[in-house]
């Protein structure tokens, strides 16, 4: 093993010495050197790299297809940025000096739309009743409020989509409504439909159930369509079950 550091390299300027013989990497000055003891002595002539330095150069890198330094040395590029980062981080800081007030207000107003955007995104719109509504009670727009909630499933947020249905259960006043409260007139099946049976009167009718998204309301609605999966005596028809 070579007793030379293996990161011995020529400098900018040493390279840039050799560049002037026409070397650009090791293999060139391998090429240029020839004869070992003479060609050491050639290249180096006239300039301010010695044998010695270059036997120690030579050394490090052996026979590796390395090109020479094609840029200041690593330590003042190095040197140089960070010269760079403290010019800039004292241009920060004196902007920040300058206008601390301007930049407080901004600070604040991101701030508070963080946290209203937060807190909006905690809340949704839905459907309550102001007072409590007992079961059978026929609602009417007049029954019901929009208001924000904490998040939940199947909220009314329409009144319009309540108006002439009925709660099922008695409601607490200022809970939202949600779809299993109330009673609608909805398509119910009144036998078993097998894959591919025709929706008609004789195997549907309306009747007051549960509330259910997508439900068929009347059999107008469900003239001629085909249900694509069973459909049990008493379950609601969903648009869903006819492929719409």
């Amino acid at each position: 093993m070579s007793i030379f550091k293996r990161t011995e390299r020529f400098s900018y300027s040493e390279a840039q010495i050799l560049r002037g013989q026409g070397i650009e990497s090791m293999d060139d000055l391998w090429l240029k050197i020839g004869d070992l003891s003479q060609g050491i002595n050639g290249v180096t002539a006239g300039t301010t790299i010695t044998p010695a330095r270059m036997v120690r150069v030579l050394a490090a890198q052996g026979e590796r297809n390395t090109p020479l330094p094609d840029g200041p040395e690593y330590w003042k590029r190095i040197k140089y940025w960070l010269k760079q980062l403290r010019a800039w981080l004292k241009r920060c800081r004196l902007w920040l000096n300058k206008h601390s007030v301007d930049w407080g207000a901004i600070l604040l107003f991101v701030t508070l739309w963080l946290f209203i955007s937060y807190t909006l995104r905690q809340h949704q719109a839905a459907i309550i009743a102001p007072s409590e509504l007992r079961a059978g009670h026929k609602l009417e727009r007049k029954d019901l409020v929009v208001a924000k909630v904490s998040p939940g499933k199947d909220y009314f947020t329409d009144p319009g989509e309540l108006d002439g249905l009925i709660i099922s259960k008695d409601l607490p006043a200022g809970r939202p409504v949600q779809f299993q409260d109330v009673l609608r007139l909805q398509l119910v099946a009144t036998k078993e439909l097998p894959p591919g049976t025709v929706i008609t009167n004789d195997n549907s009718s309306p009747a007051w159930s549960t509330y259910q998204q997508g439900a068929l309301i009347s059999p107008g609605e469900a003239h001629e369509l085909k249900v694509y999966r069973e459909v049990k005596a008493g379950e609601v028809l969903l648009s869903k079950f006819t492929g719409r």
